[in-house]
């Protein structure tokens, strides 16, 4: 047992994992698995899930598309059911519908969808009702990856930088052709850069791991997270 995986074991339990572990074996054992892996390049983060629905991506996955199930999986305190939501649009824009992944009586079903990627965002429920944590392994999303944003539908879409950034530097640059921008806790309508919130009643940051819900007027086709210096502090674990 080496000095790293120890110190990994402890700061999962100051974090509340130890009982997580505890009453589920099968957690301890991914948890093994997962630093098991980081001994080899590897690198882990942890999504702090808060109870019921959450609006979320998977910006770090061992490929850029990955089975769903294997991401699910790595919930600890394992729960009853989960739902997990997409809206998918289809590669040439002419269809779209909703997609849904769930764990329910003890099986996999999904609905037209079996996978996930980085650039998606999704809403994930769980049953019951807790508080609890996601792992997640391998590679961080390019922060160059462009994605499709396509009008007249829903584009739910993955924030998969590392650094946190307020809504309005984010879509810098496209504003003119959006016309709404949807959070979990936030939405925000117009056609142009929301104004400043100086006394800060209002916090419209997107952080790794948060997914949004953008409506814009005209297909943008090359629509890309700006990824330059950034000033806001790097966190392990979204709060």
């Amino acid at each position: 047992m080496t000095v790293k995986y120890i110190i990994s074991l402890l700061l999962l339990a100051a974090m509340g994992f130890s009982s997580a572990m505890a009453q589920n074996p099968r957690v301890f054992q991914k948890l093994d698995s997962i630093f098991e892996e980081n001994e080899r390049g590897y690198r882990t983060t942890v999504l702090k899930l808060k109870p019921g629905i959450n609006w979320v991506s998977f910006p770090r996955l061992p490929e850029p598309v990955w089975p769903a199930h294997e991401i699910l999986e790595q919930l600890t305190d394992y729960p009853n059911e989960i739902k997990l939501k997409h809206f998918k649009i289809s590669n040439d824009g002419l269809h779209a519908r909703p997609v849904e992944f769930r764990w329910e009586f003890g099986t996999w079903t999904y609905y037209f969808m079996t996978h996930v990627t980085a650039t998606q965002g999704y809403k994930l429920t769980i049953f019951p009702e807790e508080e609890r944590y996601m792992i997640l392994t391998g590679n961080v999303a390019d922060p160059t990856t462009s994605i499709k944003l396509w009008a007249n539908y829903d584009n739910w879409i993955g924030y998969f930088l590392e650094e946190p950034m307020r809504v309005e530097d984010a879509f810098e640059g496209y504003w003119d052709q959006i016309y709404s921008v949807k959070h979990q806790d936030w939405v925000i309508y117009g056609l142009q850069a929301p104004p400043p919130n100086p006394d800060g009643s209002m916090d419209f940051t997107l952080r790794y791991g948060d997914m949004v819900i953008v409506d814009v007027v005209s297909d943008i086709s090359d629509f890309q997270w700006p990824s330059g210096d950034g000033a806001a502090i790097k966190t392990a674990i979204r709060t």
